[in-house]
């Protein structure tokens, strides 16, 4: 791919309103030169997760120095101002970047948080990043130092991914393992650099960062430790989508990747994968009553 394929901050500065975006003052960059680690904590009126989620993040024991990112999206829940608390509490921890509803991104009719998730990948400076929600906790304190040993030591791993416990909104609890569908679990190479533009035509991130990463031709590990909280509130993105809406996402996110890597070497892969959603749409009974929906909906724009 050519490099004026790819998202930069100059690029996202032509297109959206960076007057509205701010990074609460910190030592961070002082402090600490070379972070192994980018954690990148993601949040929007998650007043009820995300201080447990933040001190989840600050309780990490490792062997290499980490910075963490929280992206706040103008919330209005009083999760901003608690991030601000943190984020003066811990001025040598902590960068926090205040965003605004104004540059929020609607995919096919659905709000998304893909702007703050690119933007501060961009602002990243880890070798490795690791995502976590604010309404996520890590409830492991050797988190990120294990799977980072795995990535040091294994390099043609790209990506390194452990179990989670989801918790629902009715408060029943079920453990999943052998998933990398939830970022909260993952810990990955830096693809700051390899974001194609239409990443920001996708409403979940988690699919395009596995397929960037799988095509440097690096594997995933899974590695069998103390699971993460996934809590999943009522007006979560995934909850919150009917049958309709996940097929027309799954199906978007196929048409970006293959529009992505059109003209490049891995231009089989991407088909491959578009064609696999294709035939999920067609042969999934959940999707029998809007199919033709879907695929307009899907192919009547980019």
């Amino acid at each position: 791919m050519k490099n004026n394929s790819f998202i930069t901050l100059e690029y996202l500065e032509k297109h959206y309103n960076f007057g509205l975006i701010k990074e609460f003052e910190n030592n961070v960059k002082t402090i600490i030169d070379k972070p192994l680690v980018s954690v990148i904590l993601i949040t929007y009126n998650h007043k009820d997760f995300i201080k447990e989620s933040i001190e989840g993040i600050l309780s990490q024991v490792t062997d290499f120095e980490f910075e963490i990112l929280i992206g706040d999206d103008g919330s209005t829940d009083g999760t901003r101002e608690i991030c601000i608390e943190y984020a003066m509490k811990y001025p040598n921890n902590i960068r926090l970047i205040l965003h605004s509803q104004e540059n929020v991104i609607s995919v096919k009719g659905k709000k998304s948080g893909i702007f703050q998730i690119v933007y501060n990948h961009l602002m990243s400076r880890g070798k490795y990043v690791a995502i976590c929600s604010g309404d996520d906790v890590w409830t492991d304190t050797k988190k990120i130092n294990e799977q980072v040993k795995i990535l040091e030591t294994n390099k043609n791993i790209g990506l390194v991914y452990i179990p989670f416990i989801l918790s629902k909104s009715d408060n029943t609890k079920v453990f999943n393992e052998f998933s990398i569908s939830k970022a909260s679990t993952a810990i990955y190479i830096n693809i700051k650099d390899k974001m194609p533009k239409r990443f920001l035509k996708v409403i979940n991130e988690d699919d395009f960062t596995r397929f960037i990463i799988l095509l440097t031709h690096r594997h995933f590990c899974y590695t069998n430790s103390s699971p993460i909280l996934i809590n999943e509130p009522n007006n979560s993105i995934m909850r919150s989508k009917t049958n309709f809406n996940r097929g027309v996402h799954m199906l978007n996110f196929g048409k970006q990747i293959l529009l992505s890597y059109l003209f490049s070497k891995y231009f089989r892969k991407a088909i491959k994968l578009f064609l696999i959603r294709i035939k999920v749409i067609i042969s999934n009974k959940k999707y029998k009553n809007f199919r033709f929906k879907i695929f307009y909906h899907v192919f009547s724009n980019n």
